[in-house]
């Protein structure tokens, strides 16, 4: 058993310096029909639609981002979304994540900045953060994101894994192998319930 370890061990530290971030998804906001509100909006066209609300342009932004790769289209939905409604953190948090996609990560971290400011309570945003700030290789920061993420939600295998890629790479390899062997154990869990 302790032989089985070490070679993981091994393999995990061997690959943690080339080990990818796993990444989010994008999200919906709520869509419940009393936070449903319609505004006008003025289109590319300059054609205004009063049938256009923050729902329908973060769900378009989203359609942008995964069906289309353009991410600074849906950028540009997500933040039209965000000013017709100011509470829409899904919203803002899209634009994070669409930065990401872009790889402009410095903007990223202003965005997710702000979302995790307004909005402690979103484990994604938080681990976003988290990512983003390892992507620029502030790993120590990122791992105060990834803590306050897990304070949420100790059971999202996305941010535990990126937690352990962050720990590994400070050199901080008992931790890490903790967190990953977490997120194996939740992925597995998971798996067989499925």
């Amino acid at each position: 058993m302790k032989k089985t370890i070490i070679f993981l061990a091994i393999i995990f530290l061997s690959s943690a310096a080339n080990a990818q971030l796993k990444s989010r998804d994008f999200q919906l906001e709520n869509e419940d029909p009393a936070t449903f509100k319609k505004s006008s909006v003025t289109d590319a066209k300059g054609d205004e639609s009063s049938s256009a609300n923050f729902i329908e342009l973060n769900k378009s932004g989203i359609k942008k981002a995964l069906e289309d790769k353009d991410y600074q289209q849906a950028i540009g939905l997500f933040q039209k979304a965000f000013e017709l409604e100011p509470q829409c953190y899904m919203c803002l948090y899209n634009v994070g994540r669409s930065f990401i996609k872009l790889g402009k990560f410095d903007d990223a971290i202003e965005v997710f900045k702000k979302v995790v400011e307004n909005q402690p309570d979103l484990a994604n945003a938080q681990a976003s953060l988290g990512e983003a700030l390892s992507e620029k290789r502030k790993f120590s920061e990122s791992l105060i994101s990834y803590q306050n993420a897990l304070k949420i939600n100790s059971k999202d295998p996305i941010t535990l894994t990126n937690y352990s890629i962050s720990l590994s790479r400070l050199g901080n390899f008992k931790d890490a192998m903790d967190a990953i062997g977490s997120s194996y154990k939740i992925k597995t869990r998971f798996s067989r319930s499925v």
